[in-house]
């Protein structure tokens, strides 16, 4: 994760020595070569960031992302639920139920 952050920021140095501790070895060109051919190929020829067609491309491939079926039919079977959990106030209960259930007993004992 660190690598990818350092190599995001064009940080390469700083991304060799995080996989050296990752991996535990001297030997990271390789994977580090591979990062990078990646990240070349991901953001096309020119490679810096404030290139403006690569962040219209990281833009429509985030809206095209949020809008696939691939995201929205988890999103829309979690959130639904989680969304009329919290209209119904089942989340306060469950912050309050010890409490509930306390002056429960503390009422039904004689």
């Amino acid at each position: 994760m660190l690598t990818h952050i350092a190599m995001r920021n064009f940080r390469i140095q700083e991304a060799k020595e995080n996989l050296v501790w990752l991996r535990d070895t001297t030997e990271v060109n390789c994977e580090l070569d591979e990062i990078l051919n990646r990240r070349k190929s991901l953001m096309g020829s020119d490679s810096s960031p404030e290139n403006p067609t690569t962040i219209r491309a990281k833009v429509t491939r985030m809206r095209d992302t949020l809008f696939s079926q691939r995201f929205l039919k988890p999103f829309i079977a979690v959130g639904i639920p989680r969304m009329l959990m919290f209209l119904t106030g089942v989340a306060n209960l469950i912050m309050f139920i010890v409490n509930v259930f306390q002056v429960r007993i503390n009422y039904s004992k004689p």
